[in-house]
Formats: structure tokens, sequence, C-alpha cells
């Protein structure tokens, strides 16, 4: 029975080391009256993040990355969230002289049908040229159970 045990301890131990970002910053938006507070984390597989803060001190389209005004080092990305979203999962990764980062939207499964335009802030170790990232996303919705993605 220890020995089951055993094993099963390790495996929670390496399931959680896959599904738990390796280098995780975590910012909240706060909640609203009507709309749950959302968690936004974000998943650093380049090292040279600093710190994440929401909301970005500028306004960003959706789907794209600013410049910082006085802050060569940040970078304010923007999309448009709702009522329905329960999380927010940033992946940035290098891929030569490239940034790439990843967006994952999760939505619950109740839903006020309202746009909220969000943004992050990320600030790096070293300045950033915005043009050099590359934004990706993927929405998950809990209630059809499907996914959509796109660059």
């Amino acid at each position: 029975m220890a020995g089951r045990m055993g094993r099963l301890l390790m495996a929670g131990v390496v399931a959680a080391c896959v599904l738990l970002p390796s280098h995780g910053l975590q910012a909240t938006f706060p909640a609203t009256a009507k709309i749950d507070a959302l968690p936004v984390t974000l998943d650093d597989q380049t090292g040279l993040v600093v710190r994440i803060g929401v909301p970005a001190p500028i306004d960003v389209p959706a789907n794209q990355v600013a410049g910082v005004p006085g802050h060569p080092n940040a970078i304010a990305v923007g999309w448009l969230g709702g009522a329905c979203d329960h999380a927010v999962l940033f992946t940035l990764r290098r891929d030569g002289e490239r940034l790439w980062l990843d967006q994952r939207v999760d939505e619950s499964d109740r839903c006020i049908l309202i746009g909220i335009s969000r943004s992050v802030v990320i600030e790096l170790s070293t300045p950033v040229d915005p043009q050099s990232v590359v934004v990706g996303w993927t929405l998950l919705t809990r209630l059809f159970g499907q996914s959509r993605s796109g660059w």
C-alpha cells in the first residue's frame, strides 16, 4: 500500500510540474459589481520578465502590442475580453530575434454578453521593440468544450 501511495504522490508532483507555469508572474483585474476578478498569469520562458501589471497605462488595440512611453523596457498588450473570462494565461518565449506572446483565455460557463477592453503591461529586464513581439491567442470555452486560436 505504501508503494502505491508513493507512486500516486510522485504522479501528482509530476503532473503539477507539467501543468503549472514554470516562471509564473501574476496580476489580477479587480472585481466589479457585476464581473468577477480576473487573474492573469505570465509564464516567462525567456527569463526577461521583471513584472506584470494590470491594466496597462495606455490604450492598446485588441491583439496588439505597443511600447509604453517613457519605459523602453515595457510593452503593453491589449485584447477584447468579456464578462465570461475566468482566467488569462500568457506565455512569453523567444525564437531567434522575435518574442512570441501566446495568450490563452479561459471562459467560464456563465456569461453576460459584453465586451471588455483589457490590457496588461509587461516589464522586461532589457529594452524591447514592440514590433519584435508576435501575439497569438486561444479561447477556451468550457460551456461547449471548444477552442479557437489565431495569430
